[in-house]
């Protein structure tokens, strides 16, 4: 038997966030209300694509279709809004020999993309995939171009003490004192302080504040916690972070940098170590490609881990997308 990828429809589409709870690599980003929210904000259209041989599902993968400038597109995610990964995921695979698994993920990447091309024919596709999805060359073989990104991962499994003990000397002295502090979850107060600040320091940040208040309401809670730290009562650093299953992901912060405190390290240290005593085993620091942030992300001794941008673009758009990037902005707007 061979894979078959359609469009997820009536039951499938009730039977998404089951899929997504099955699949080990999935995020949260994964599941159905996360993905319709980022359908809304990015203007795109959504196909949710699963992949089964008979009646047993293997993949899922979700797809956005849109616009970028003047060209057609499919990307996963939508990247302009911060998403950093998402792509495709397996589940029902544990049981597989290396064989079988091999030729269904080979059938499954195949299918999707000949699905993609039938139903849409895009210029462009850029595809991001998460750090564990296990096997990338099914891409390649179908003439996608891939390359490696870098984020990094903090094992949890050791427990709060023996993670501290990493650290280098400066962070351990740093987050000693850290419940003197008043941090904790702020609900749509600590989503609002962190999205603004979050602007504040990045001037093309695209996050929106929509999404991210759109995330908290839909998804199951918990699963998107909004972490502030406050001196004197005034809020001076934020980190929002997403969660499934056995990890958590480090997504947006922002600190006030005049703070007299260490504020990055202490509401860091205490992500970490909330969701360590929570269970959760893996906390992805979100990105590991920015030389100033990798030497702050690394001094809590987290791990590299890879994960891969597939892209394609027709033969004829990269003359096409020089020319357009030239024009005035006040010209790009109207084309």
């Amino acid at each position: 038997m061979t894979i078959e990828v359609s469009r997820a429809t009536g039951e499938d589409r009730r039977s998404w966030n089951d899929y997504v709870e099955r699949a080990p690599h999935a995020t949260p980003f994964h599941r159905l209300e996360a993905l319709e929210a980022l359908r809304d904000v990015s203007d795109t259209k959504l196909h949710l694509l699963v992949g089964r041989e008979g009646e047993e599902v293997f993949g899922i993968f979700p797809l956005f279709e849109g616009t970028v400038g003047p060209f057609s597109s499919v990307r996963c995610p939508p990247t302009e809004h911060d998403v950093p990964y998402l792509g495709p995921v397996w589940l029902n695979f544990e049981h597989l020999s290396q064989r079988k698994t091999e030729m269904r993920n080979h059938q499954f990447v195949e299918e999707s993309f000949r699905w993609m091309d039938e139903h849409v024919d895009p210029d462009h596709v850029d595809i991001r995939t998460v750090d564990r999805y296990p096997d990338v060359r099914p891409f390649i073989w179908s003439e996608y171009d891939v390359s490696p990104a870098y984020t990094y991962v903090l094992d949890l499994e050791p427990g709060a003490e023996e993670i501290k003990s990493r650290f280098s000397r400066s962070t351990r002295r740093y987050v000693r004192d850290v419940d003197d502090y008043d941090i904790g979850e702020r609900g749509y107060s600590g989503i609002e302080y962190t999205v603004r600040q979050y602007h504040k320091r990045y001037e093309n940040a695209g996050v929106s504040l929509d999404l991210c208040k759109a995330l908290y309401d839909a998804l199951p809670d918990g699963c998107v916690r909004p972490y502030v730290i406050s001196i004197d009562g005034r809020p001076v650093g934020g980190r929002l972070t997403v969660e499934l299953g056995d990890t958590i992901y480090a997504w947006i912060s922002a600190a006030d940098i005049e703070a007299d405190a260490p504020v990055n390290e202490l509401i860091e240290w205490y992500a970490i170590r909330d969701a360590a005593e929570r269970g959760l085993s893996r906390y992805d620091f979100v990105g590991g490609m920015v030389p100033s942030l990798c030497r702050y992300k690394s001094q809590f001794s987290p791990k590299p881990r890879a994960l891969y941008l597939v892209q394609r673009q027709q033969p004829w758009m990269q003359g096409a997308s020089m020319l357009y990037n030239r024009l005035p902005d006040r010209v790009r707007a109207l084309v």
